[in-house]
C-alpha cells in the first residue's frame, strides 16, 4: 500500500449512513454534491434534544459524517448523510433514550423501503454498561438487533477507555460491526493499536484512529480540524460499506467483503482476542462488477445478529398511535416507569420486543415534540429519550 487512496468516483452514490451523533452541519462545503451542482448530500432528519437547533455546533457529528462521505475527506463521496440528533452539542454525552429514539427513527425511516436495503447505521457513541448487567439485553440494543435483523449494517466505535470493549453498549452487541483505532508509527512503518482504543474479543476490525482530518462545524462552514478517537475510525469503515452498496452489494455481502479483503496482521501490538485486520477497500476495478448474489434481499441476507423473529411486528406497534408531528408516536407518558428499573441492571423481561415496545411507548411519552425536517428519499420518520452514552472522539 502506497498510502494513497483512489477513490471510486461514484462511491456511495445510493446509499444512505445514517449518523447518531450530535447533529450535521449540512451546509459545510463537505458535503456538497461531487460534480459542484449545487445542494447538499447531508440533511438533518430528526432530533431526541428539541431545545437545540436542528444542526450540529459541537463539531462531532459533523466530523463523522465527513469522513464517511466527505468531498474531500471522505470515503464514499456521493454517499447521502442523514443526521439523526441523540447528543447535544454542548456536550459529549447523550442519553441511552436518545439512542433509542434515534434507532427507533432509522427503523421508521426503513421499514418500508425495497429490498435489499442500500442504508448503514454510524453509532460514534458508548456508554459503559453496569457488571450484573452481562447478560441482559437493553432496549437499545434489541432496537440495534432489529435494524440488522432488517440487513442493515451497524458500525460501532469501539471506544477510547483501553478497557475490553465488550463493557461497552452498543460495541458488546451481537453482530454489529465494532471498530478499534489504529496510529501510524513511522520508525516501524506501520500500524499500531492506538494506546486509547479499547480492545478485546468484541471488536471486529481496525481503521485509523489518530491524524484525522475532516470537517468542523465552524461559522464559516469550510473549516478542517485534525481529530482522533474511535469515533473517526467507524466511519472510515461506514464509507467503505457505503462505496460497496453502491456496487451492487447488500449490506451483509458488503462487510463479508470488507473482512475477507482486510490486511491480515496489518496492526502490531494487539493480543486481547481481536482480530488482526485494518480495513482496506481494494480499487474499484477490483471490487464489482458481479458481487456474489446470497439472500438476493430477502429476510435470509441479515446479519449474524440473533433471533429477533417477532420485533418487526412489535416496533410497528410502537410506532403506531395518534401522531405528534414528526411520524406518529404515541405519547402514553403514564407508562414511563415501565422501563426504570432496567438502567440498574434488572434487565427487560423474556417478552422480548413486548417490552422494549412497551419501554418506547413510554418513553416517547416524555420527550417533547420535535421538528421534523424534510423527508430523505420520500421516507418516513419518529422518535423516544433514556443513561450516558459517550462520544468516542
Amino acid at each position: 500500500m502506497d498510502g494513497v487512496y483512489r477513490f471510486d468516483t461514484e462511491g456511495g452514490l445510493h446509499a444512505t449512513v445514517y449518523v447518531l451523533d450530535s447533529g450535521i452541519n449540512a451546509d459545510h462545503s463537505e458535503f456538497g454534491n461531487f460534480d459542484g451542482s449545487p445542494g447538499s448530500r447531508a440533511s438533518m432528519n430528526y432530533t431526541t434534544i428539541p431545545a437545540e437547533p436542528l444542526t450540529d455546533a459541537g463539531s462531532h457529528g459533523t466530523g463523522v459524517a465527513a469522513v464517511i462521505g466527505g468531498r474531500d475527506s471522505g470515503v464514499a463521496k456521493q454517499t447521502t448523510l442523514v443526521g439523526i440528533k441523540v447528543m447535544s452539542t454542548s456536550s459529549t454525552n447523550a442519553t441511552s433514550s436518545g439512542l433509542l429514539a434515534g434507532l427507533l427513527q432509522v427503523y421508521n425511516l426503513e421499514k418500508n423501503s425495497p429490498r435489499p436495503r442500500s442504508a448503514i447505521v454510524n453509532l460514534s457513541l458508548a456508554t459503559t454498561s453496569p457488571p450484573s448487567s452481562a447478560d441482559t439485553a437493553y432496549p437499545e440494543e434489541k432496537a440495534i438487533q432489529q435494524l440488522m435483523s432488517m440487513g442493515i449494517p451497524v458500525v460501532v466505535a469501539a471506544g477510547n477507555d483501553n478497557v475490553n470493549a465488550c463493557r461497552m453498549i452498543p460495541a458488546r452487541v451481537k453482530g454489529v460491526i465494532t471498530v478499534a483505532g489504529t496510529a501510524y508509527d513511522p520508525a516501524a512503518a506501520k500500524q499500531v493499536r492506538w494506546e486509547k482504543s479499547n480492545y478485546g474479543k468484541c471488536v471486529q476490525i481496525f481503521a485509523p484512529a489518530t491524524g484525522i482530518r475532516t470537517a468542523d462545524a465552524g461559522p464559516q462552514n469550510s473549516e478542517f480540524a485534525i481529530v482522533q478517537g474511535t469515533s473517526f475510525a467507524a466511519p472510515y469503515v461506514s464509507g467503505a460499506l457505503a462505496v460497496l452498496i453502491s456496487q451492487g452489494y447488500t449490506g451483509p455481502q458488503a462487510w463479508s467483503y470488507l473482512k475477507a479483503r482486510a490486511q491480515i496482521d496489518g496492526v502490531s501490538g494487539i493480543s486481547q482476542g481481536e482480530p488482526n485486520l485494518f480495513l482496506r477497500l481494494p480499487p474499484a476495478i477490483d471490487v464489482n462488477p458481479d458481487p456474489p448474489v446470497f439472500g438476493a434481499g430477502t429476510d435470509a441476507d441479515v446479519f449474524d445478529s440473533g433471533a429477533w423473529s417477532a420485533d418487526g411486528v412489535a416496533l410497528d406497534a410502537a410506532a403506531s398511535g395518534n401522531g405528534n408531528g414528526n411520524g406518529g408516536n404515541p405519547a402514553i407518558g403514564s407508562t414511563a416507569s415501565a422501563i426504570g428499573d432496567t438502567e440498574g441492571g434488572g434487565g427487560i423481561s423474556t417478552g422480548g420486543w413486548v417490552g422494549i415496545a412497551i419501554g418506547i411507548v413510554a418513553v416517547v411519552g416524555a420527550v417533547a415534540a420535535v421538528v421534523a425536517t424534510k423527508l430523505v428519499r420520500r421516507r418516513r420518520h419518529q422518535r423516544a429519550q433514556w443513561t450516558p452514552v459517550v462520544a468516542q472522539d
